[in-house]
């Protein structure tokens, strides 16, 4: 770990941050957030980090007596994550009302500015009723009218997050051609199941649900959002919960208001396991940047592994 950083990570674990400190972790947080909100550096107080996710880091600070998220891009993200795609994400979900958080977004350099939420809650992935919540939340984003101008393919995007892992050299991982050469067969039936595109989340995870005091939920962190297949949501939203099968089986029941048919049932799981080795490769490209996720990238790969086999069946078996 280089001295910048150990500066970095010390930093981040501070309780507070002083505005100095706070323009070495983010630098420019100033002079953008007196460009949104009109406030000066005397005006902006009370500034730390909050948990840091896997590719970014986000301060809370106090301007001017309201509370707010500023979200800076982390290390390699411009590499892998549409700002202009994300921004207009931003701006559907706002007007839709399924992120409220939302103020702004600058789609060059990927800083954001959102409400910070007091007290919130994020999804309880073993609350029947939260879950029953997302999955009709997410179906009526699927079902509506909103269009960005990106799209967002589990098997294409794996590809380039391959391609961009491949520039750090070969890729010798034990099992690793045998799992892809099963993924891109997966791949064709699945798209064969002719499911049109629908404005998608395609990280849509419990930690990305904020429940406020009076029950209302915001869905955020719409880096990778895009036009996208249906099952995309459902996929990841499994796989980050660390669902076992009957748990998924309940949130798929739930998705489609009831028992989904044996097609419906075979696509969104086929989504699952394609979402696994997408996430699985974009995690080994993290880590070979120097920014790992930890054991995610094992919890990844496990959804892709553990299910490729028979879900592949249920297509071979009906052909």
């Amino acid at each position: 770990m280089t001295h910048a950083e150990e500066e970095r990570l010390m930093l981040l674990d501070k309780s507070s941050l002083t505005c100095a400190e706070a323009e070495k972790l983010c630098p420019g947080i100033f002079e953008n957030l007196s460009n949104v909100l009109g406030v000066t550096e005397s005006e902006v107080d009370d500034i730390h980090a909050l948990s840091q996710g896997l590719t970014n880091v986000s301060l809370h600070v106090n301007a001017d007596g309201d509370e707010y998220v500023y979200r800076h891009p982390g290390i390699g993200t411009d590499k892998f994550i549409n700002r202009i795609a994300e921004t207009q994400a931003n701006e559907a979900a706002h007007e839709l009302g399924i992120d409220r958080t939302f103020v702004c977004e600058d789609s060059k350099h990927g800083w954001k500015v959102c409400r910070f939420v007091p007290n919130a809650k994020n999804l309880d992935p073993n609350d029947p009723a939260q879950v029953k919540r997302a999955m009709e939340l997410c179906r009526s984003f699927h079902e509506s009218d909103a269009v960005i101008g990106s799209t967002f393919d589990f098997f294409e995007n794996g590809v380039g997050y391959e391609r961009l892992l491949a520039s750090h050299g070969p890729i010798q991982i034990d099992g690793y051609d045998e799992l892809r050469e099963k993924v891109v067969r997966l791949n064709s039936y699945s798209t064969r199941d002719g499911y049109g595109l629908c404005f998608s989340h395609n990280d849509y995870l419990p930690l990305n649900f904020l429940f406020d005091e009076d029950d209302t939920v915001n869905v955020i962190d719409w880096e990778f959002a895009g036009m996208s297949d249906p099952g995309n949501d459902f996929g990841t939203f499994v796989i980050c919960s660390e669902y076992d099968r009957a748990q998924a089986e309940a949130a798929l029941a739930f998705y489609f208001d009831g028992h989904p048919t044996f097609e419906q049932r075979r696509h969104f799981w086929s989504r699952v396991v394609l979402g696994g080795w997408c996430w699985y490769v974009w995690a080994l490209e993290k880590e070979a940047e120097g920014a790992g996720v930890g054991e995610w990238l094992d919890i990844y790969r496990s959804y892709a592994v553990d299910y490729i086999d028979e879900v592949l069946s249920w297509y071979e078996k009906a052909n």
